[in-house]
């Protein structure tokens, strides 16, 4: 069984690169509100906007679901191998929404709701999605966005890619983790399969752990002179990655607190030279620190 409810959600809150709050649109006053930092990221100021012009990105059609009615432009209900689907309206104090319940769903199906909207180019969109579970029995709750063509045609995006067929009949999807930006945690894949006539229909489903990971030489020549050492699966978020690294023959006389560089979205490296350190050879230790947190350490030999 399936219940899901939803609860209106008046403000939006914008954040930058950085993970930090820029500013937030309240619907129901049309106000704005503006952060103001300074080169450290630190608030120093906000600034109150009324009757603020509201951001035209792409939007739903009644974005909030407890605005859906039976047979209206917004929301239409979906249950894909589930015997029934139902949506009733509730109120828990002064709050008020709609709840979704499925039940007797087949492995691999679903049930809940979408809805279609023209897209306007050169617009950004904003993701939100706000549940109340009550009860959830050997399912997932997942927010899916399709992109199809004016002929109504599906159009592969980055997370949608279509399968090779292999000679021996075979179909092969190889999941290149920096379409999703080398993130670690749960990837989850759904594979369709798609008749001549474009409909499709979910045959099976996924879960795969990526975990966090280092790659780096075991062992390294002097007159390579240097070796580098990278992270995946960093969080975007983070801040900073640092490899502190010495020898082992005095313990840590010669450390050396290398400041990684961030490369491309989750992935860090850090480079080793070798000249840093007198040249000598022996065992390299590297410590790993990610936002102040120890995460790995490593040992690299040095040989001649």
């Amino acid at each position: 069984m399936f219940t899901a409810t939803s609860v209106s959600a008046l403000t939006e809150y914008v954040y930058n690169a950085d993970g930090q709050l820029d500013y937030q649109y309240n619907y129901k006053s049309n106000t704005k509100v503006e952060y103001k930092r300074n080169d450290n990221g630190s608030l120093v100021n906000q600034i109150v906007k009324q009757n603020a012009v509201v951001p035209t990105n792409n939007r739903l059609v009644d974005g909030n679901f407890e605005q859906y009615l039976k047979n209206s432009k917004g929301w239409t209900p979906h249950h894909w191998g589930a015997t029934a689907i139902e949506i009733q309206p509730f109120r828990q104090g002064e709050d008020k929404g709609l709840t979704i319940q499925c039940s007797e769903m087949k492995v691999n199906y679903y049930c809940g709701v979408g809805q279609s909207i023209s897209v306007q180019p050169k617009q950004p969109y904003v993701y939100y999605a706000s549940l109340d579970i009550q009860k959830l029995a050997g399912a997932h709750v997942q927010l899916y966005v399709d992109f199809y063509n004016k002929q109504g045609q599906w159009v592969v995006a980055n997370y949608w890619e279509k399968g090779i067929h292999e000679s021996n009949g075979d179909w092969v999807y190889t999941v290149n983790f920096r379409n999703h930006s080398n993130e670690a945690g749960r990837y989850i894949t759904h594979v369709y399969a798609v008749d001549k006539n474009e409909n499709m229909e979910m045959i099976s489903s996924t879960e795969v752990i990526a975990e966090q990971s280092v790659k780096l030489k075991n062992s390294v020549r002097l007159d390579e002179q240097w070796y580098d050492i990278y992270v995946y699966g960093v969080d975007r978020a983070a801040k900073k990655v640092q490899l502190p690294t010495w020898t082992a023959f005095q313990d840590q006389d010669d450390i050396k607190w290398i400041e990684g560089v961030k490369i491309s979205d989750g992935v860090w490296r850090g480079r080793v030279k070798l000249s840093d350190y007198r040249n000598m050879t022996g065992s390299y230790v590297t410590h790993i620190y990610i936002d102040d947190v120890f995460f790995q350490g490593h040992v690299v030999e040095v040989k001649r």
